[in-house]
């Protein structure tokens, strides 16, 4: 995935901003100063994720980007799911399903009292009904998403009473969402407020039934193209001139100097200061590579040696249970003197500079970790890379991307298993290559590229 997400102006908008909203109003907890929690939420909202501004000047109104109502109120909901995917840890996960359902509900009551008020965009009272629910549902799908790719999320009691069962006593949001978004553009005329706003959910980082797809991202950006082009074609949106009353005018006299306006000097510098923030980034990594490498080298490592004695019982047994995987090369399984190594070789295992499991290792690495219950003693998971430079803002250098990798796999394991106490995941960068030929070729590389599951005696 990429480090930042694009958001794209969204195609379709409408000249005239819809009426602001009073910020206590748009307030998902309904608590302004002096109004009570709802029953059922807990006392201590104010230490959910979700924080308002205090500043009574930031209360006033929230900025307006368009004319369609289903986005305007969602605003709130949208900061929402922006802050929890950036809290790593959370522990109140009750108290954010609470708020969740309050915020929901009062963005229903909102969109509702806009249809008494005719200020919805359908032709009907069917069909404002249709773009309630389907608003709804979508930022239900959106927030259940968000929540359930947190490492928090996973291990909570959401996806058992995810805001999809509450709502909807359902929980295939992913595979809905398509079908609703294609029955929206089959009728563009009524349902052009519901395809903006699936379109800004996906712009924002929704995949729905995508997720598990291989190339997921260039799937949602080639429906988001389409869905701006239907977007753009509904609202008949044009290029239009500046002034249709434009006069050339010959003036006499010396010639004008040229000088840059003030903005484009300061764009220009601008526009310095981040290239040379990028390029001194980018050094500092490579650095960071050579500095963690001369750290790993001071520790005194025991080169590793194959047990001269015949392979234990455990080691036959766990030949036998891999036995799939080893005929497939993904799997090697070696007995040191030591410890019991069960080495993961695949290349497809990770993308390239991402610490994301392909789904279909998923099922590999939870069969290892069935396998790994029969066994006792403490389990090292140690991550490798490959020597190729690494260009990432999230990992600086490759000793954090392996230890990532490891992590990611300990979750896996730990995962519906009796494991969690016993493993300890490790990251050792390039330091410890398999293949150290000078021309370092593909196969070479992808060898390098590993994780290691140790079972230590």
């Amino acid at each position: 995935m990429s480090e930042k997400t694009i958001f794209k102006p969204r195609p379709g908008g409408r000249s005239q901003p819809a009426p602001a909203v009073p910020r206590s109003t748009a307030n998902s907890n309904g608590a302004n100063g002096n109004a009570v929690p709802k029953p059922g939420i807990a006392a201590a909202e104010e230490n959910t994720l979700f924080v308002q501004p205090q500043n009574k000047a930031l209360n006033q109104t929230i900025l307006t980007i368009g004319a369609n109502p289903l986005i305007e109120h969602a605003g709130l909901i949208l900061s929402l799911i922006n802050q929890i995917k950036v809290n790593i840890e959370y522990e109140k996960v009750d108290v954010l399903h609470g708020q969740c359902v309050s915020m929901v509900d009062k963005y229903e009551r909102q969109l509702h009292a806009l249809k008494y008020d005719n200020k919805l965009s359908g032709k009907t009272e069917t069909t404002d009904n249709k773009l309630i629910d389907a608003a709804k549902f979508c930022v239900c799908a959106f927030i259940d998403e968000t929540v359930m790719t947190m490492p928090w999320g996973r291990n909570s009691a959401w996806a058992q009473n995810s805001l999809q069962s509450h709502f909807y006593h359902q929980t295939f949001g992913g595979e809905h969402f398509y079908t609703l978004l294609d029955e929206s553009v089959a009728n563009m005329v009524e349902m052009a407020d519901i395809v903006e706003l699936q379109y800004l959910c996906l712009s924002l980082g929704y995949q729905g039934k995508y997720r598990v797809t291989k190339n997921a991202e260039q799937l949602i950006e080639s429906l988001r193209d389409k869905l701006g082009l239907a977007l753009k074609n509904h609202h008949g949106r044009k290029e239009k001139r500046l002034s249709d009353n434009l006069q050339v005018i010959e003036v006499g006299g010396e010639k004008a100097k040229f000088e840059l306006p003030i903005w484009v000097t300061a764009s220009i510098a601008g526009a310095l200061l981040v290239a040379s923030f990028i390029g001194l980034r980018l050094e500092v990594n490579e650095q960071a590579d050579l500095v963690y490498q001369q750290v790993l080298d001071l520790v005194d490592r025991q080169p590793e040696v194959s047990a001269a004695v015949s392979a234990s019982s455990l080691t036959l047994k766990l030949e036998q249970l891999l036995q799939t995987e080893i005929m497939r090369n993904i799997v090697v399984v070696q007995e040191l003197s030591d410890r019991i190594r069960i080495r993961i070789t695949s290349s497809d295992l990770f993308a390239s500079g991402s610490d994301q499991i392909n789904p279909a290792y998923q099922p590999i690495i939870r069969k290892i970790a069935r396998t790994l219950e029969s066994t006792q003693g403490q389990i090292l998971i140690t991550g490798h890379t490959d020597k190729q430079q690494i260009i990432s803002s999230r990992y600086p250098s490759n000793w954090h991307l392996s230890l990532a990798r490891a992590t990611s796999i300990a979750d896996v394991l730990a995962k519906d298993t009796r494991l969690g106490g016993r493993l300890l995941p490790e990251g050792r960068g390039s330091s410890e290559p398999l293949a150290v030929d000078p021309t370092f070729s593909h196969d070479q590389h992808a060898l390098n590229r590993r994780v290691e599951i140790d079972i230590l005696r």
